[in-house]
């Protein structure tokens, strides 16, 4: 069926694999997943700012997402947090696609990571990830309400951004180096309401959060004063 002149539902269909026999439809597109005919919302965000994606999120709450892919020319990171958080699908016109639907359908076409070489490349103990290990760390000694068992996981990007005061996208960038270091670990999808994380690495991050901490206290802090005296040879 041809694409028509629509740029969110073009977009939307170019991230449905072949194997779905998409179709498009007057507000998206309608797919075949496990026999079923699933209908998908395209809503279009424009460039794909983080302005653009608030702008959309303000028109209907969550439910009203639930079957819907935002589309833009190209997703900025920031706007992928944001959707990230509140588990809506995504797709942009450079091919990238985070899509999850109820009935289990899930497609994700984003750009490969590459691995590290070492350790030592992975991790700046920044002042920010400072506080966020420090916040991780506090939380294994908590337990979320209504969870008895001993609690392993790790909050999700919206919950340490609102408890720290670090934007968002900043506390996103330091939970991958510590992923990256072997301190937390994702499971499930790459993103959305199922993916999880939780902290694999606890005594290597407390040992090496333990010792920067230490190294940034322990340096002597040095002042240059000037004093008034009438004899300078008498002062040290």
């Amino acid at each position: 069926m041809p694409r028509g002149d629509n740029p969110s539902r073009a977009v939307l269909l170019n991230a449905l694999p072949p194997a779905l026999h998409a179709e498009a439809t007057d507000d998206g597109a309608k797919v075949i997943h496990n026999g079923r005919v699933l209908r998908l919302r395209s809503v279009w965000a424009g460039q794909g700012f983080p302005s653009d994606i608030r702008r959309i999120l303000e028109r209907g709450d969550e439910e009203s997402f639930a079957r819907a892919v935002v589309t833009a020319r190209r997703m900025s990171p920031g706007a992928i947090d944001l959707l990230a958080d509140r588990g809506i699908s995504w797709a942009d016109a450079d091919g990238q696609a985070d899509i999850a639907m109820p009935e289990g359908l899930y497609i994700a076409r984003l750009k490969p990571r590459p691995l590290p070489r070492n350790k030592t490349t992975l991790l700046t103990w920044s002042p920010s990830a400072d506080v966020i290990a420090e916040y991780i760390l506090s939380r294994r000694v908590q337990s979320p309400a209504g969870q008895v068992d001993f609690w392993n996981g790790v909050d999700r990007v919206a919950q340490i951004a609102h408890a720290t005061g670090i934007s968002a996208g900043q506390v996103a960038k330091v939970l991958v180096t510590f992923d990256e270091a072997g301190y937390t670990a994702k499971f499930g999808p790459e993103r959305g309401p199922s993916s999880t994380r939780e902290l694999r690495g606890k005594s290597s991050l407390l040992s090496d959060w333990a010792g920067h901490y230490k190294r940034g206290t322990g340096r002597r802090q040095k002042a240059e004063l000037h004093v008034l005296s009438r004899d300078p040879t008498g002062l040290e």
